[in-house]
């Protein structure tokens, strides 16, 4: 008789559905099958280095193959799956062992999703929904950089931005494919739908599933079993990365050669994107003749404002920016309201940054290089994910 598993079904209620949900997974894990839990366990299972920095993949995506030639993977993942796919088939056409029929053809349809490519969608979709609530709230008239800053600051927290991040670093967060660590074989299975969970961890041959995966450095998701994980604990996985050096080096050799910190380019997007922003904000309201331009010397400003008589008072404005980005989409700002951490982690960075900042004499004046509270910044959140992961 098929077990009937209602989690995601629209018309039970939430009590009922909390239940279901905890059936699917009391029972698979008491299978006591070698699995990942990324959603409630292993939270950011790859999104994050061992100090909490947000990583991104480096290496180029490859093809598995000419059985699945649109779908791309990280070759050391590819690698792996593919040598997985192939004991697989071996092993169940010289055996009386069968391929659970969900997943039988062992067809990946989702591995890697290029983060740059992503970000660039995510960033035009971000622009239009800013421009319009500036838009909204200026009446389109001209204002300077400073106070452009400032109401898009205020904009952010606005319900149209709830779930979109500007950081690079926070949309790298949205979504696991974004690693290059996942493999899926689903058929248009849906992750909210408990009932194909069921199936598939019910056929006879799941734990086989299970186990092979296991032995070519691969871990079954508990939420959608039709998926794979990278082991990156696993000794296959190290050594097929290593490729013959010490063990010792595996997570200093995969920071470096396969991944890359990308919060700390967070500072530069920010900038290039509220710059993009404001231009073509300023041309729009330049166009309309009735408008009187602002005064671009910035000579009026709002009291709470910096004083731009600081030669960083432009370093400041986009560190102050940087700071509400990376702390409004990490959830600690639910409003442009300043907060006391806030307060603290500007006012330090402020203090690294007119004590020890890098100063270049170029043809129009003198410039600030921001490094010392980019680290810190940096530092501070990465921090904050690991407490934030210990909970």
């Amino acid at each position: 008789m098929k077990i009937k598993y209602l989690g995601g079904s629209p018309e039970i209620s939430i009590a009922k559905e909390f239940k279901e949900r905890r059936k699917y997974l009391k029972e698979i894990r008491e299978m006591n099958v070698p699995v990942i839990d990324t959603l409630y366990g292993q939270r950011l299972y790859g999104q994050l280095d061992n100090a909490g920095h947000v990583v991104i993949p480096t290496s180029p995506a490859v093809s598995f193959g000419e059985y699945a030639a649109s779908v791309t993977g990280l070759g050391y993942v590819v690698e792996l799956f593919n040598s997985f796919r192939d004991f697989y088939f071996h092993i169940a056409s010289n055996n009386d062992i069968e391929i659970p029929k969900e997943i039988e053809e062992l067809v990946p349809t989702k591995s890697y999703v290029n983060t740059d490519e992503e970000f660039v969608v995510n960033k035009e979709r971000v622009s239009d929904i800013l421009y319009g609530l500036v838009s909204d709230r200026t009446n389109g008239r001209p204002i300077g950089m400073l106070e452009f800053s400032e109401i898009v600051n205020e904009a952010l927290f606005s319900e149209e931005m709830e779930n979109l991040k500007v950081t690079k670093s926070g949309f790298a967060l949205t979504d696991c494919y974004l690693t290059g660590l996942y493999v899926d074989m689903s058929r248009n299975y849906s992750t909210h739908t408990d009932q194909a969970k069921g199936d598939l961890i019910h056929d006879p041959n799941f734990k086989c599933y299970c186990d092979f995966a296991e032995s070519h450095g691969f871990l079954v998701d508990i939420n959608a079993p039709w998926r794979l994980v990278l082991n990156m604990d696993s000794p296959i996985t190290r050594k097929n990365i290593l490729n013959g050096r010490p063990e010792s080096e595996f997570f200093n050799l995969y920071s470096d050669m396969y991944s890359v910190k990308v919060g700390y380019d967070d500072y530069w997007e920010i900038k290039r994107f509220y710059e993009s922003l404001y231009n073509e904000y300023s041309r729009s309201a330049a166009s309309q003749p009735s408008r009187l331009r602002p005064n671009m010397s910035v000579a009026r400003l709002e009291e709470n404002m910096i004083d731009t008589n600081d030669i960083n008072w432009k370093s400041k404005m986009w560190i102050k920016c940087l700071i509400i980005n990376k702390f409004r989409e990490m959830g600690l700002m639910t409003s442009p309201d300043s907060t006391p951490f806030f307060d603290e982690v500007y006012t330090k960075s402020i203090d690294m940054l007119d004590s020890h900042g890098v100063y270049s004499k170029t043809s129009t004046g003198l410039l600030t290089s921001p490094s010392g509270p980019i680290g810190y910044i940096n530092q501070v959140c990465s921090r904050v994910m690991t407490e934030m992961l210990r909970k």
